[in-house]
């Protein structure tokens, strides 16, 4: 593995638009590759220009120690994006399954409670109709009753 490979693997990370050309070509050699992470890594810093940069046949020389710094923060800040969204997708699974759990237990002990109460007026409107049906009986004997003793 070349330093220039191990550029081209590390910046790659921090510059999309490449990473998306690259990935649709595989068959470009490696300097070409570093070509076009530098020339958009140019285009997004004002600083870092031709001169600061050269690529030789094995290696990628930076002029300045500031340049390579700012390359690395550069890539540490979009390094720190995909982690917090990896982080962010990995919460919004566990709560979302946390969620549905709950969601899944109301219903259910929903159900159960107006399952319980179906059940109760059910009951209440067996004994109330019973009663109802035994002061019905008692009005036809009574009426009878009535009868025979006047």
């Amino acid at each position: 593995s070349s330093a220039a490979s191990d550029v081209y693997k590390r910046q790659i990370v921090a510059n999309n638009n490449v990473n998306q050309q690259s990935n649709g070509n595989p068959n470009k050699d490696l300097r070409t590759l570093c070509l076009e992470v530098l020339s958009s890594i140019k285009s997004s810093s004002p600083t870092m220009t031709e001169e600061e940069w050269q690529i030789g046949k094995t290696m990628i020389f930076i002029k300045s120690e500031k340049e390579y710094i700012q390359l690395e923060e550069r890539r540490t800040e979009v390094l720190f994006e995909y982690v917090e969204q990896i982080q962010k997708t990995f919460r919004m699974y566990f709560v979302r399954s946390y969620f549905l759990k709950m969601k899944r237990a109301t219903i259910i002990i929903q159900s159960l409670c107006r399952r319980w109460l179906a059940k109760r007026f059910l009951v209440l409107y067996r004994e109330s109709i019973s009663v109802i049906v035994s002061v019905l009986r008692m009005f036809k004997p009574r009426a009878t009753y009535r009868g025979h003793v006047q």
